[in-house]
């Protein structure tokens, strides 16, 4: 979490309500400079299921996400949730839908389905089409693999270590492939980004576009028991404010033209990158 004061305290209450309890939920605060860190802790007072971690540097996304899960140590068959600290689970019983699904149908991962503030439905969770998973073409696709992202541990453990940064052999790589390729815009935005730009300041984790990052991989692995999840677990808060006429949250796009070229660089040295091949049924 990051600024999350507004919203931290029901995102945990909403945890504390599950009707499936078997859980631990580690609260990562990357230098929130706002009372989020303070709200968490009078939050999960008394209640050992939580862990509050505040770190000393700024680690974004990916980093905190590795880190995190090395400190509580799960088993290979633990399911891990991505709950972003300003969103929230949708029911009181999304632990439990999550744990029949993984119980009933042998899954290795979950994506989908979610809601923004306004409880519309999005549509970029859909389930990819039997020949996107047959031929294991998931980067190459149109992302679909949003909110509520979920795992098993072991199948994380599988992901290569050098797949969660960028060298810069791949930067230059795609810098250069782009301007071969005739595509212009992208090749004069994208060489004037340096490497450090794209990861965390350690230098060993890749700094934005984490979905990608940690479920490319994860998705050609799981193959066909990498399921989609129709009904919706999720609710996406985003940057919003509130309409004063009509009393809506209305969402706000960020208007950083630069940021935008460093994800799609990040997009495409991701999509370079060697697919994974699919796990043996048994795994």
């Amino acid at each position: 979490m990051y600024n999350a004061e507004q919203d931290v305290s029901e995102n945990i209450n909403m945890l504390k309500r599950q009707t499936y309890e078997n859980f631990h939920c580690v609260l990562v605060d990357d230098i929130s400079t706002d009372r989020s860190v303070e709200m968490a802790i009078d939050a999960v007072a008394g209640d050992a299921r939580f862990s509050v971690i505040r770190n000393q540097e700024k680690k974004y996304k990916v980093r905190n996400v590795v880190e995190a899960l090395s400190f509580i140590e799960p088993s290979d068959e633990d399911v891990i949730l991505i709950v972003d600290g300003d969103d929230k689970l949708a029911s009181d019983d999304v632990l439990q839908t999550l744990q029949q699904i993984y119980q009933q149908k042998n899954a290795l991962l979950t994506y989908g389905s979610y809601m923004d503030a306004n409880g519309q439905r999005s549509v970029i969770c859909q389930q990819y089409a039997e020949r996107i998973i047959e031929k294991n073409r998931f980067r190459k696709a149109k992302w679909h693999a949003s909110h509520l992202k979920t795992f098993k541990f072991k199948l994380f453990k599988k992901i290569r270590r050098e797949d969660l940064t960028i060298s810069s052999a791949e930067l230059t790589a795609t810098v250069n492939k782009a301007l071969l390729r005739g595509r212009f815009k992208a090749w004069y935005q994208w060489r004037k980004i340096k490497l450090a730009e794209l990861l965390e300041p350690s230098g060993q984790y890749i700094r934005r576009m984490d979905d990608k990052v940690l479920f490319y991989p994860m998705l050609e692995m799981a193959g066909d028991r990498g399921l989609f999840i129709e009904d919706i677990l999720y609710v996406y808060s985003g940057q919003y404010v509130k309409d004063t006429v009509t009393a809506q949250k209305v969402k706000i796009i960020p208007g950083d033209h630069k940021s935008k070229w460093y994800g799609r660089l990040i997009r495409q040295v991701l999509q370079n990158k060697p697919a994974y091949s699919r796990l043996s049924p048994e795994f």
